[in-house]
Parts: C-alpha cells; structure tokens; sequence
C-alpha cells in the first residue's frame, strides 16, 4: 500500500514492462485437446498411442458418410476418391477464403521452417478391397473351417449345379454347423455372403427377364458372388463409408484444420452434383470439432465472464471507475499467469484450457476486497493514500491466505497420476498465486493512479461521507447470531437430507456428451453404429512380430464386445495355415480345370431349378429367424433385402420376387444355354484364378496394404479394432475396454483411453479432496494460529460441499470427466469467505457480528456471485464439457 501511495509512477511502469514481457511469452502457449494429454505420462496406453503417431500417422481415419442409392453412392465414391488424394490442389482451386487462408499459413510456416508438410494431406483413401489380391489369392485367403464348409461352390461352374452346391454350402456354413451364427465376425461373414448372393440374385433376374439378353450380367453374377462387392456398404445399401488416413494427427493444428476443413468442403460440394448426402465423421473430425469449439470457448467465455463480472461491479459498487480498474488488474493478472505457465507446462490440454474463465471468477475476489474497503474508507472521508494503506493493512492478509489456500487446493491435484487433473492442478495453482501478487501489486497502484488523475483533472473536494455497506446483511447475521441453535438445528437436517441425495448422484462415461450439441460427426457416428453394427472410435494395438499379429488378431475376433477387426491377417495367412489349405485349394483347382461347360439346357432341369431357387429363399428365411431371435440386426437387414419381412406384406425381397417369377413364367432354352454358358465360363475362370495354391509371402502384398499395415521401420504390425454397438453405453464401454486390455497391455483409441482415464481421475479427485481438506486446515491453524478458528472457517465448507453434492443427486447432474474436478475445487474456492469473516472478526473484536457481515459479508456475496458469474459462463460453452 506504501508504494503504490508514495511510488505510484515508478510502480505503474514496471506492471507495464512485466505484462509486455509475460504477454510475449504467453503468445508461444499451444493448445493439445487429445485424450493423451490427459492419461498419465508413463502410461502404456500414451506410449503406444505415441509409436502408433509416429510409425502410422497416428492411424488417424476420417470416415467420409454417404448415403443414397447404391448405384450414386458408388459413382460419388469413383469420382470423390482421387480428389481426396489430392486434396492440396482442390483446396487452392476451389475451397472457401477461410480454408484457402488455414492452407496458405501452413505454406507460410513450412517456407520458414515451422512446419512440415510432404504436399499430401492425406496418403491413402479406403472405399474398396483390393480386388487384384484376393481375385489372385482368394480361396487362399479362406479360413480352413469356413472352407471345409463351402468348397462345393467351387466345384462346378454351371449355373444348376453351382446353385445347388451354393444352397449345400449355405446349410452347412450358417445353418446346421455347430457354430452357426455364434460371433460377430461370424455375422460379418454372412452379411458378406448374403451381400454376393443379392448381386448374383438381381444379375440372374436380368439375365432371365430382362428383354435383350446381355451377356455382361451373366459375368457379373458370376463375379458377385466369387468376389462378393468390394465397397464398403452397409447391409441395407443404403450408405457407403470412404475411409481416408491423413498425413497428420489430431495434434498437429497447422494440418489438422486446412485438411479437415477442405475434406469437408469437398465431400458437401462433390455431393451436390450426386443424387447422395455425404459428411465426416470419425476420431480426427471429432478432434476437429473439439479443437474449434475449445478454442472458441475459451476466448468468448473469458469475455463473456469479464463483462458479467463488470456489470455485476457497476450494479453493486454503484460506480464506473473502480470496477473498470478492477477488470484491467484482472486482466494484467491473466497476462502474467498465461505468461508463466508457457515454460511451466508448455501446452493446455481439455482441461487447462478453461484457466482463464475459472481464473476470471477467482482472481476478481482479490480486487473486490481491496475496492470494497477501499471505498468505505474514501467515502468516509479518509485521505486516498491513508486509505489504501489501511485497506491493505485490514484484507493484506486475508487476501493472502485466501489466495494461498484456494492455491493449495488446486496444487493438491498434483499428486493424481492423471496428466491432465495434476497439470490443471499446477496451473491453476500458480495462476492463482500470480493473480494475488498481481493484484496486490496493480490494484492499490491502479487506484491511486486514478486519484492522482482525478484530482490533476478535476480539482475538487472529496466527496461528501456515506455508508456504502450492506447494512441489512448485518442486521440479519445479528439476528442469526441469536437465534443459534434453531439455525444449527435447520442446517443439520439439511444436511442430513442433502447427505442421502448425495448417494443419488452417478457418472456420465458417455464421452460424445462432452461434444457440442447438434455435431454432424456425432450424428453420423450413431448412423454407422446403427447400420454397421460398429462404431468408428477404434481402438489400436501394435504386434512385435507377425506371430503376435496372428495372436492379438485371433483373440480380437473371438471377444464378444468387438465388431471388426483390420489386420495384416486379411491378407497374410500364416505359413501352417497357407500349407494346411495348400491341398484343399490344388484339389478345387483340379476339379474346376477339369470341369466342363454343358452345351445346353435340357428344359426338363427348369423345375429343378426352380426348386433350387426356392430352396435359397427357404435358406435365407432360416438365417433371417436365427437373426431375429439373437438380435443379429445387419443378417436381419440383408435378409429383409432378400425375402422381405414377415410384418410387410407389401415389402417384397427380390430373391422372393425372382421366386415368383421362375414359379409362373418359364425361360426358353436358348436364355438358358446362353446364361449357363456365360456364366459358367466366367464363373471358372475367377475361380481358377483364386485357387492358386502358392504361398502369399509378405513382399507379394499391394503397396495400398503394406502402408496400412506395417510400420515404416517394417517391424512392427498395426491391429484396428472397432467396437460392436455404442461403444459408449458404460456397459458396453467397461467390456470393451477390459476385453481390449485382456488382448495387450498396450493398447490405445478414445474409448479404452477415456474408459481409464475416468477411473484414474476419480480416484485422482477423491485423493486431491481429501488432500486438500487436510492442507487447506494446517493452513488456516499457520494463520489463525488457533484450531478453533481454524474449525470454525472450515464449517460452512463442508456443510456446503455436501448440499451442492447433494443438490446434483436431485437434479440427475452427472459426475463427468471434466466437471468431477470441481469437488478439490470447491474446496479451495468454498474456504475463502469463512477465511475473510473471521479475520475481519479478529481485527474488529468480540462482539462486532453486525460490522463484520455488514461490510465484510457485502465483499464475500459479491465475490461469490462474480465466481458463480465466471463459471456460469461456461452454460454457454459449445463444447458440453465445460458446459457441466
């Protein structure tokens, strides 16, 4: 107070100088909002997430979303794909200014060396399987089971036998054998082989009906069901997935927002010249949309929070000139935390990006204290300089052991083993510690500034003496004090009650909640899930050697939360598995070499065929009733495709429909030779080419895999796993993620990551709380140098913490990542006002009920509401997270 009285323009001019400097140093903090910034450093989860980044790419998948007719969908994702490749030179040809702009300062910093970028946004682009390598090695790739069952259908090219072999086949793969339908890869299995047969069944309707016969659906039924479709197509049809793998990870901005940013341009602009819908959606558009929404919360929320916290001022102080001080200490203070906790910490992840808006809330008390008795001594005619030294002399301390227990409390969540809790702890903590020296440095000089100016410009006497405190919080604290044990007596049974409601109160493990409202890639994530069965949140694991490959592979498929698996394995059969099906395969090659194509169609086979057709319809509607009853839906939905459903009459399958068709009307010979011998001829020679009995070695795989699959130092094999269902129902989540751990101790992916790091966290927070009780009272005995004292301040925080928990278990308000950092919070915030009222007691005397509350109780209701105002910004946060 002494020298911002005597001293003021040496003081004013080093706060300058320091808030230049520190504001430099804040310009360099970056902002990280992945999981990994959050999950302990020594975690395995964060050390194979980072090899993953490094050797892949991150393994980052932006899933493109179309939806339409097949035929559209197809000719988009022909047209769009080698676009996306290029992506670079679409983005300076056609994008938005904005995009153009985020592409050309990423150019910008590569030119000065901040940046890397090879010229490719993204380096591979999925919609399709390689149909080159499996119509070479195919029958190779076959699993030994699934081939003991279907090998009939390689036994005879011509179109009668080869659909009574396919009808064998079907029976004895998915019908009678032992396991049936029994897993989700075994559901995927069949979907694939109901998906061949749809083609196979709407190419030979053409063939049979179609006025002018064409030999080319002959062929494509022979290739539809050899090959089966080769995109990646939901059971219905009615959405088709582009799956494109970036050249950067979530974490790296300059890349992140032009390549995201530009997809997104492309896919919505291409699909208006297609009769389709498409967006994005998928872990890196989700990292998109969080990086946008944090970045924005966090500098309109800290705006938003300072002009509430401004009017709050004008409203209660009744003037302009010192709240408008107040705003611009606080704003220094900012300045200066954001300033130090650049070499402090270096990034902010989710959690320490909201500093300044809790920052807001906290760091004004300091200053309310300050310009409250401040102008109480003014207005009662005290000379400026006396004025702010008696001020600092009556809240100094008080300012100070609130600033360094509501300091501790956050520093406490540095001993949680979560990075993102103990960083939040840390900056938060010093943050607060800079504010107070801040404030006690800028505050009392900033006051003093405005005096000396106000009298320079203005020289008038001071004005005449008034009371500016709260006079009926005096008189009803008196009353209070009274009536003591009728209040004791109401607040216990409160707190009883709130007590038991705390009980109510349960955990939101649903990380998409977190997101903004409304996004498009949430929403087309619940589509996927909807008509895959899956959800586009991998998890990942890598393998040390393609004998663990084969192992994690396996094991992955067999676990019953999983829905799809991408390995190496696809394509790269293990050795003993390539020899045992070597004979199977030279066998099947013998008897399709040596078989013979019928020179025509004896008429009296046309029943039998008819027969046969009706017997697969027979087939399909046994595996649409064993889907029906084990909840099998994408086999439901094929199914219905084929057969229609049993509820609609007027929902007519075309495989029923063909049914009806060779049932009344008969095909003359001559149609019959024709497609018999097309297909057939077609038919053997694919089949001839898949059966090569040779052995896939690993350097025989396509470029497209090799990249996709094998590390770029070639000694590592990387494992996508997608879950089954909503991965994000804590049921589903919680087996998922302890099914995923059963398989590798290092695995990585937003769900088993959050999953954990909500469980570290919880623990992290209980810890920090009770931590912080002890260390907020061994502070307050320092202080107060008595237990009483110490007791009595700490009362109405427990008291209060309890009803606050209590009110969330009757409003259903969920514990979630984020918010469950507010109950260590709540601690150090919550402490600060029993600190103020009994050290203004203490310096008052015994007694001094009414003058303490009266000005003392004004300081602490307007500090708790610019708190409330400060974190009540968050409601209007995009990103839900801070919102809770």
């Amino acid at each position: 107070g002494y020298l911002a009285g005597e001293k003021t323009w040496w003081m004013l001019g080093f706060i300058i100088i320091a808030t230049i400097i520190l504001g430099t140093m804040a310009a360099q903090l970056e902002m990280n909002m992945n999981l990994t910034g959050l999950l302990p450093k020594d975690d395995p989860m964060v050390d194979e997430f980072n090899y993953i980044f490094k050797e892949f790419n991150g393994a980052s998948t932006a899933f493109i979303v179309i939806e339409g007719e097949m035929d559209e969908m197809i000719r988009y994702a022909d047209n769009i794909t080698p676009k996306i490749k290029t992506l670079k030179t679409w983005i300076e040809a056609n994008s938005s200014q904005k995009v153009k702009d985020q592409h050309q300062t990423l150019l910008d910093k590569v030119k000065n060396g901040k940046a890397e970028f090879s010229g490719e946004y993204f380096r591979r682009v999925d919609y399709k399987q390689p149909l080159d390598f499996i119509q070479d090695h195919g029958i190779m790739l076959t699993k030994p089971s699934d081939l003991k069952n279907i090998k009939e259908i390689f036994y005879d090219p011509n179109f009668l036998p080869f659909l009574t072999n396919l009808n064998n086949s079907l029976e004895k793969e998915y019908i009678q054998s032992e396991e049936k339908i029994s897993t989700t890869q075994r559901e995927r299995s069949a979907v694939r082989f109901l998906d061949g047969i749809e083609d196979w069944v709407d190419y030979t309707t053409l063939s049979l009906y179609e006025e002018n016969y064409n030999k080319n659906n002959a062929v494509a039924a022979a290739s539809a069901v050899s090959l089966g479709s080769p995109y990646l197509i939901s059971p219905d049809r009615s959405m088709l997935l582009i799956m494109a793998e970036p050249t950067f990870s979530m974490m790296n901005m300059d890349l992140l927002l032009p390549g995201i940013n530009g997809l997104e341009e492309l896919v919505k602009s291409e699909a208006k010249n297609f009769d389709v819908k498409a967006g994005l959606t998928g872990g890196i558009v989700l990292g998109r949309d969080e990086m946008v929404a944090g970045t924005e919360d966090s500098m309109m929320l800290t705006g938003l929070a300072l002009l509430g916290v401004l009017i709050l001022f004008i409203i209660t102080f009744r003037m302009f000139s010192a709240p408008v001080l107040a705003i611009i200490n606080l704003i220094i203070g900012l300045i200066w935390t954001l300033g130090v906790s650049w070499p402090v910490v270096g990034t902010l992840n989710m959690m320490t990006a909201m500093m300044a808006v809790i920052l807001v809330g906290l760091g004004i008390d300091f200053s309310i204290h300050i310009i409250s008795v401040y102008t109480e001594l003014t207005n009662m005619g005290e000379n400026p300089k006396e004025a702010i030294i008696e001020t600092m002399k009556k809240v100094g301390t008080g300012i100070i052991t609130g600033g360094l227990t509501t300091a501790a409390a956050f520093l406490t969540l540095m001993i949680g083993r979560s990075a993102g809790l103990s960083e939040f702890g840390l900056v938060n903590g010093v943050g607060l510690i800079v504010i107070m020296i801040a404030t006690l440095i800028t505050m009392p000089t900033l006051l003093m500034v405005k005096e000396k100016l106000h009298f320079k410009s203005k020289n008038t006497k001071p004005a005449k003496t008034k009371d500016i405190s709260y006079a009926f919080i005096g008189k009803i604290s008196q009353k209070v004090y009274n009536k003591w044990k009728l209040a004791s007596a109401i607040i216990l049974v409160l707190t009883i009650f709130f007590g038991y409601m705390m009980t109510k109160v349960t955990f939101d493990y649903n990380y998409l909640n977190m997101e903004p409202a409304g996004l498009e890639s949430t929403i087309l994530n619940d589509k996927i899930i909807e008509k895959f069965n899956m959800s586009s949140d991998a998890t990942m694991m890598t393998a040390k050697s393609l004998e663990k490959n084969y192992q994690y592979t396996e094991e992955a498929k067999k676990k019953s939360s999983v829905s799809y698996v991408e390995s190496l394995t696809d394509y790269l059969p293990t050795p003993e598995d390539q020899e045992n099906r070597k004979a199977g395969i030279v066998a099947i090659r013998n008897r399709m070499e040596n078989a013979d194509i019928e020179s025509s169609f004896n008429p009296k086979n046309w029943d039998k065929l008819v027969q046969e057709i009706q017997r697969l319809e027979y087939n399909v509607i046994e595996m649409q009733d064993m889907a029906f009853v084990g909840g099998q839906d994408m086999i439901d939905m094929k199914a219905t495709r084929l057969v229609g459903n049993p509820e609609k009459p007027d929902l007519v399958g075309n495989l029923t429909n063909l049914v009806n068709k060779v049932s009344e009307t008969k095909v003359n010979a001559e149609r019959m030779t024709a497609l018999n011998s097309d297909f057939g001829n077609a038919y053997k020679n694919i089949i001839l080419d898949m059966a090569d009995p040779g052995e896939i070695k690993i350097d025989m795989l396509p470029k497209i895999i090799k990249d996709k699959y094998i590390s770029k130092n070639g000694d590592r094999y990387l494992i996508s796993i997608y879950p089954k269902g909503d991965v994000w129902n804590i049921k589903n989540l919680e087996v998922f993620a302890n099914e995923a751990l059963e398989i590798s101790g290092s695995i990585s992916g937003t769900p088993p990551m959050f999953y954990f790091l909500m469980k570290i966290i919880g623990e992290d927070g209980r810890n920090a709380a009770l931590l912080t009780l002890l260390v907020v009272f061994l502070l307050l005995w320092l202080d107060f140098k008595s237990i009483t004292y110490s007791f009595l301040a700490m009362v109405p925080l427990i008291f209060g913490i309890i009803m606050m928990v209590g009110i969330m278990g009757i409003f259903n308000i969920q514990i979630t990542l984020l918010n469950i950092m507010a109950i260590p919070l709540i601690i150090g915030i919550g402490i600060d006002d029993g600190v103020h009222l009994l050290h203004r007691y203490k310096i008052e005397g015994n007694g001094a009920i009414t003058s303490v509350f009266r000005s003392t109780g004004k300081a602490i209701i307007i500090t708790s509401l610019t708190t409330m105002i400060s974190f009540g910004s968050l409601v209007f946060a995009t990103y839900r997270g801070y919102g809770s």
